[in-house]
């Protein structure tokens, strides 16, 4: 039973409170570490595991949901200003074109207006090209993109979840399967999270 996705995340956003939790169940190695084991790991039992699960449960909670908070924000911001750049280049295209058509109809153009109208179609057409570059990570994933922004929304609501589940721990104690199944979403969270912050 490893997290490697979830430990890496706590390394690097929350390395302190990792090293807390290391320090507070030093029998918990494999479990806080973020190295994949090769072959059969050797598995100590740790002293009160129940009570280890649910701290870094606890913990990954907290760090997955601030994480995910700010890159709802930044990819939030990259998408309002893709959108206004598309809109613009869109706008600029349909102007020159228009008023290319009116003048052209209304006898007054001329090679001078049909080359600024040319220009300013190119224009709109590069400032849309140069939105959907934006848009996309090096990789060709829409890291921008309204269903990436929905994830991380769905992902925020499934950490408030998850935390007042063990926060009713208290109350209404959860089986070990349960709280192994807590950290495997979070784990599979941890991913995504890495996977668009290196976008």
């Amino acid at each position: 039973m490893s997290y490697q996705n979830l430990i890496g995340l706590l390394e690097h956003s929350a390395p302190s409170a990792l090293r807390s939790l290391r320090e507070r169940y030093p029998d918990a190695g494999a479990l806080l570490s973020s190295s994949r084991e090769l072959g059969d790991a050797e598995t100590k039992p740790i002293s009160d595991r129940r009570a280890a699960l649910i701290d870094i449960i606890l913990t990954s909670v907290s760090n997955v949901k601030a994480e995910s908070e700010r890159l709802a924000r930044k990819i939030h911001d990259r998408m309002k200003t893709i959108s206004r750049m598309k809109f613009f280049g869109a706008l600029v295209a349909s102007l020159s074109g228009g008023l290319n058509a009116l003048l052209m109809t209304l006898g007054v153009g001329s090679q001078s207006i049909s080359i600024v109208g040319a220009v300013a179609g190119m224009l709109g057409g590069v400032v849309g090209l140069v939105a959907d570059y934006f848009e996309r990570s090096p990789s060709g994933v829409r890291i921008a993109a309204l269903d990436e922004y929905g994830k991380l929304l769905d992902m925020i609501g499934d950490t408030d979840l998850i935390h007042s589940k063990i926060e009713r721990d208290k109350v209404l104690p959860l089986l070990d399967e349960h709280l192994r199944s807590m950290l495997d979403q979070l784990d599979k969270f941890a991913l995504q999270i890495n996977r668009l912050r290196r976008a």
